[in-house]
């Protein structure tokens, strides 16, 4: 984890080029939130290599499961425990989670959504 003594928050949008460097300047993605919806955020940062920190109340389970971030819930003291094992995690921890963020965004991909999709059609049609 890079070594840092202050955190960033990002309001503004961004330009694709300019989100994606800024992207590769972190090490996690952290969207807390009380009532989220499918969060295109989460994907993206998925998909650069950044392992998540999000809520209970997000449609994103499966970051636990694919052991691509940390899943918590909504309330502080669980923000806070989460971020003090977050600093404390070795690099090779966060090399796997990043690994395996990519491996998740890409259950998310056109192709593998297009094929869903084909299947489906084909079983109707029989």
């Amino acid at each position: 984890m890079k070594e840092s003594n202050k955190i960033n928050f990002i309001k503004p949008v961004y330009t694709d080029n300019k989100k994606i460097r800024l992207f590769e300047k972190y090490d996690v993605f952290l969207l807390p939130s009380f009532s989220e919806n499918f969060g295109i955020s989460i994907l993206e940062s998925l998909a650069r290599g950044l392992p998540v920190l999000t809520t209970t109340n997000t449609p994103w389970a499966n970051i636990k499961a694919f052991n691509a971030g940390w899943i918590i819930k909504s309330n502080l003291k669980y923000l806070k425990s989460t971020l003090i094992k977050i600093f404390k995690s070795s690099d090779n921890d966060f090399y796997i989670k990043s690994r395996n963020a990519i491996k998740l965004s890409k259950k998310y991909s056109w192709n593998t959504i297009s094929k869903l999709y084909i299947d489906a059609y084909r079983q109707l049609l029989n």
